[in-house]
């Protein structure tokens, strides 16, 4: 037997020869274009007596923000401020895309149910959510807060729970604000590990199942370590009224309510569609085998159902995950200080335009960019051979 030789060898060679050239000169094209746009804007800040760089991101800012997870003074430099106000867009982004799943699976269940009375309550919510713009609702929650009863009349709920204008006063771990926040981040994560025993098969469900148990150990030990030693009276901060303000528990202030009631009540509309199309596109045969089966339809559902939906959820969850974190920008609105806030503040006072709109493009870069990574990564693992039944 003879080797053949493949036929037009030369002519694809040299077709994969000029492909490397013109990928080149096109590269190269792009790259002088771009060096010269960056050339023309020195050489516009150098004519106007403009300095360009980043060395006013160490000197003190001289102005305070409203809200901050973290100790701040008006002595700080920007590099702190720009970090507490990207801090600040995370804390909330988290939160709301939490809470905005959770509304979301219930109101897409609730619309691909049979009873009438879930479905058109799921139907009301979504069309009276999703159709006003987001920002009228974040200004019409905000002015809902502001114009609550004052701090001498505010609404009591349990001696817990407290509404005013100045806020939302809840009790809170007596371990400070980081250690809630490290505590948030567990459960979510438990959250997260429990769903995933939930959609893995038998073998696999332990190693999601080993990891539940490591996080929620890590969490018992946090706050053993923190309330190792203090009174029963001490382990739970409850606000507690004082003269015109509360002592004790955690301050929610408007900006922040708002802004996280706003975005988790609107995003939750649109997942809940989400939700909604990926239960409708279980074949219907699979439902009726678990009914033959002798499921019960919570079974079914948990167990069935929404297993199989998860695959068809997630790369249409992605996107809406990055919209709903790009969302918070909208905290200017009502003087929340974000990420978006704190960088337009420190441009009207450093005049560094240029540098703090790279710095709030490549902030938003990475927090959306882990997103997307991290769920492709869920949507790979989901959807393995028999990643979807239980």
């Amino acid at each position: 037997m003879t080797d053949e030789v493949p036929e037009f060898s030369l002519m694809d060679g040299r077709r994969s020869t000029s492909n490397v050239v013109v990928q080149f000169f096109v590269f190269a094209a792009v790259f002088f274009a771009f060096v010269s746009i960056l050339w023309q804007i020195h050489s516009n800040l150098t004519a106007q007596g403009l300095t360009a760089g980043y060395d006013f991101l160490f000197r003190s800012t001289g102005w305070d923000i409203a809200f901050s997870p973290l100790p701040y003074t008006i002595n700080d430099s920007y590099v702190r401020v720009l970090f507490l106000g990207y801090l600040n867009t995370i804390l909330l982004g988290l939160a709301c895309l939490i809470t905005a799943s959770f509304f979301g699976l219930v109101v897409g269940a609730a619309r691909a149910s049979n009873h009438p009375l879930l479905r058109w309550s799921g139907t009301f919510y979504v069309e009276a959510t999703r159709n006003i713009p987001l920002i009228l609702q974040i200004i019409f929650i905000y002015l809902l807060l502001i114009n609550a009863p004052v701090t001498s009349r505010a609404i009591n709920f349990g001696d817990l729970f407290f509404l005013s204008s100045r806020g939302v006063f809840v009790p809170i771990i007596n371990i400070g604000i980081l250690g809630n926040v490290c505590v948030a981040l567990g459960l979510t994560l438990c959250f997260i590990l429990a769903a995933m025993c939930a959609v893995k098969p038998g073998s696999d469900r332990r190693r999601y199942l080993v990891g539940l148990m490591a996080v929620a150990a890590v969490i018992v030990f946090l706050l053993a370590f923190n309330l190792a030693g203090r009174p029963a009276a001490e382990w739970l901060s409850i606000p507690e009224r004082q003269g015109l303000n509360f002592v004790g528990g955690l301050t929610i202030a408007p900006e922040l309510m708002s802004m996280f009631l706003g975005i988790a009540v609107y995003g939750g509309a649109f997942i809940g569609e989400v939700v909604r199309g990926g239960l409708n596109a279980v074949p219907r045969g699979t439902l009726e085998a678990a009914k033959v089966l002798g499921l019960s339809p919570w079974q079914s559902f948990f167990y069935v159902h929404l297993p199989q939906a998860v695959r068809i959820m997630i790369p249409m969850l992605s996107n809406q995950y990055v919209w709903l974190m790009k969302a918070t920008t909208l905290g200017i609105a009502v003087g929340f200080t974000d990420f978006f806030m704190v960088v337009s503040t420190s441009i009207n006072q450093t005049a560094h335009t240029i540098e703090l709109i790279v710095i709030l493009l490549i902030g938003f870069l990475v927090l959306n960019g882990v997103i997307s990574v991290g769920m492709n990564v869920l949507n790979r693992v989901v959807n393995k051979s028999g990643a979807s039944v239980r």
